[in-house]
């Protein structure tokens, strides 16, 4: 049986943690593995993120899962793995701040039961659900509570061309 995490009690420490750095933190996702847990991190800044903001973030989960673990009182029984990134062109979305900062974006919603929904974020309600417009026309609520991952799509906006990496012969 796999264990349960505290992870709204880790979502804030890692937020502290992240903050303090200066960076914004996007969220967390926990992904059992085989031998362990896999804390992937998501943060950004205004300049981007590159390896340095990301291995500092690493290092000061480490250091606060570690003092954690030394004291008694650890957070996972069994290993733990840390990935820290920047979330991307296709990025998670994890709270209704982040689905109202991209209103009119393209979203992939992934239900608790497992259904796939994409459309474009119309709006995002205070009671806990977004709305999206569908691709033909509709609209479609769906509750926060009901969501288990989503993510931006990237779309290519009129006017930008594709990057081809070809060599010329």
């Amino acid at each position: 049986m796999r264990e349960r995490i505290d992870a709204g009690r880790l979502k804030g420490h890692f937020r502290e943690i992240v903050e303090s750095l200066g960076y914004e933190y996007v969220g967390v996702e926990f992904e059992s593995v085989r031998s362990g847990v896999l804390l992937r991190i998501y943060i950004d800044a205004p300049e981007g993120i590159g390896h340095t903001e990301c291995e500092a973030v690493s290092r000061g989960v480490a250091a606060f899962l570690d003092e954690a673990e030394e004291s008694g009182s650890p957070f996972f029984q069994g290993a733990y793995y840390i990935e820290v990134s920047s979330p991307g062109l296709e990025r998670p979305l994890f709270t209704p701040d982040h689905y109202r900062r991209f209103i009119g974006k393209r979203v992939a919603i992934k239900t608790k039961t497992k259904k796939k929904i994409t459309g474009d974020i119309r709006s995002c309600s205070d009671d806990g659900s977004v709305e999206l417009t569908m691709g033909d026309g509709s609209s479609q609520l769906i509750a926060f509570d009901d969501i288990d991952r989503a993510t931006l799509v990237f779309v290519l906006e009129k006017g930008e061309k594709k990057s081809h990496n070809k060599k010329s012969k």
